[in-house]
């Protein structure tokens, strides 16, 4: 049994940042109580090079389904894949943020029928912000432009849009509803940024956390806040938001009420209940890289290629980011990807990647080693679903069956 650290007991409150260019951001009572220091919760070191590790899950490399085509069948290809999720009867939901679609695949992979489509209409979407599967296996959407909810099934295609209410004041502004929690929603908040900051300054970008209830209304003590962006302004004066290995993006992931919130700046998994506990997975405490080859991909387009290489490489963080990604699957148990990549079982070709998995029903944590452009999604019998990205970046549905004693 798990014992709290008294110590890591605390109100968090989120101070003003000081900044002239940032608002203060929302003032919140922030309770949080976390599970720390348990010798069955506490996040191994990876094991490099040690593939028989008895705690590691591992997937076949070659994938039992893959539905995907650069140029063929239009219901096949695929732009932005941000949600797959096995329904009762074994069908596939697929959610395609680029045509704002959500596809319907038979287990065998034959298209069934698709909803949605960019629109203002009913069942359609404007912009992506959250997505989420429902305790009914439909896929929910938070369209942020239309500030509206909108879920999806296979049986009925669009099923129903809600609207629900912002609780968000003159400083801050609602982000992202991340998922259903209970009866109510788990949501981020961010402080508004102001004005321009000097040039060559870096500034950090905050968000909140929090839950609702089911009228709308913050949860007390459900807040908690997280840094986020880091935005820098050149010599030129230009103000562009640091790639991702520069700032901890707080993500989070719902899947059939199960939640995991990802805080990368401090290498932790936060997991809320319908009361507004929360629990802490603490991640292995260490650094990504940034590489040479990450710098010029990230100057290669946009903004940042005005910046010289010597001056965006001056605002390198001491530690980059080492967790980017997180997802929960339908078992409940929470995904999250590392930076750490190394050959898989076929050599330089087939590389896999580091992920941690936590389980919060027994407060475990195990490392897992996947194909390295493969993110799990869902898991059924023994396979796990999830997007697949080629050297193109061209999206794929893949899926691999696990082995050992995960089938």
């Amino acid at each position: 049994m798990c014992h709290v650290k008294d110590q890591h007991a605390s109100i968090l409150k989120g101070p003003c940042l000081g900044y002239a260019t940032y608002g203060c951001t929302l003032s919140l009572a922030l309770t949080l109580t976390f599970l720390l220091g348990c010798a069955d919760g506490s996040a191994p070191e990876a094991q490099d090079g040690a593939r028989g590790a008895l705690d590691a899950i591992h997937v076949e490399s070659d994938p039992v389904l893959s539905l995907g085509a650069v140029s063929g069948r239009p219901e096949i290809e695929f732009e932005s894949l941000r949600q797959i999720v096995v329904t009762g009867d074994g069908d596939l939901a697929v959610l395609d943020a680029g045509p704002n679609e959500v596809r319907f695949f038979d287990p065998t992979g034959e298209f069934l029928e698709s909803a949605g489509g960019v629109g203002e209409g009913p069942g359609e979407l404007q912009s992506i912000a959250g997505r989420w599967v429902d305790e009914e296996g439909r896929v929910v959407v938070h369209d942020a432009a239309q500030q509206r909810l909108t879920a999806f099934s296979l049986d009925a295609g669009f099923v129903s849009s809600t609207v629900p209410r912002d609780p968000t004041g003159p400083e801050t502004a609602l982000v992202e509803i991340a998922g259903r929690v209970g009866d109510g929603w788990l949501v981020f908040l961010s402080d508004l940024l102001l004005g321009s900051p000097s040039p060559g300054e870096v500034l950090q970008h905050t968000a909140t956390v929090a839950l609702l209830g089911p009228e709308g209304d913050l949860v007390e003590g459900s807040s908690v806040e997280l840094s986020s962006v880091r935005w820098y302004t050149s010599r030129e004066g230009e103000t562009v938001r640091l790639p991702l290995r520069y700032s901890p993006v707080p993500r989070a992931a719902v899947h059939r009420g199960a939640t995991g919130v990802l805080d990368p700046e401090r290498n932790r998994v936060l997991v809320p209940d319908s009361s507004g506990a929360w629990s802490e997975f603490p991640l292995p405490d260490r650094c990504g890289s940034i590489g040479g080859e990450y710098l010029d991909e990230v100057q290669g387009d946009g903004p940042l290629s005005a910046i010289p290489t010597e001056e965006l490489a001056a605002t390198e963080p001491e530690c980059p980011v080492a967790w980017d990604v997180i997802e929960v699957t339908g078992d409940r148990r929470i995904w999250v990807r590392g930076t750490p990549v190394r050959p898989g079982s076929e050599g330089d070709g087939d590389r896999e990647r580091e992920w941690m998995v936590i389980d919060p029903a027994d407060s475990t944590v195990r490392p897992a080693w996947l194909p390295e452009q493969f993110v799990p999604m869902d898991i059924d019998e023994g396979v796990l679903y999830g997007r697949w990205a080629d050297t193109l970046g061209v999206h794929y549905v893949r899926a691999h069956r696990l082995l050992g004693s995960d089938r």
